[in-house]
């Protein structure tokens, strides 16, 4: 099923891939994401039928983050094949990616 595009709804998912960045998927907490969000508590189930819902799209963007920052290293026709490879390994370890991670989601809220 295609989701529409709903800047409320971004919000929220950008507000959790943040927050799953920074603390975790335990630390995922509803109240903190709609109040950065600005969204109230009751508009959250209009756009979401659960928690588990939310944090299903969550992970998706997250993927879709993976993928697209992987593709862009390895479509940059401007370095080799080798180059790519070492420049991907470079920027693939943990400390690169969550910092990676948090830029996207901030630029997206």
């Amino acid at each position: 099923m295609i989701e529409k595009k709903n800047p409320t709804r971004d919000r929220l998912i950008a507000e959790g891939l943040k927050s799953l960045v920074l603390h975790g998927f335990d630390g995922i907490g509803l109240n903190t994401i709609l109040h950065a969000a600005g969204v109230p508590k009751g508009s959250f189930y209009y756009f979401f039928k659960s928690k588990e819902d939310f944090a299903r799209a969550v992970l998706d963007a997250y993927e879709r983050d993976l993928v697209d920052w992987r593709n862009k290293i390895f479509k940059d026709t401007s370095r080799s094949p080798l180059q790519r490879l070492r420049h991907y390994l470079q920027r693939s370890s943990a400390t690169m990616w969550r910092k990676h991670l948090l830029e996207a989601a901030c630029s997206a809220s």
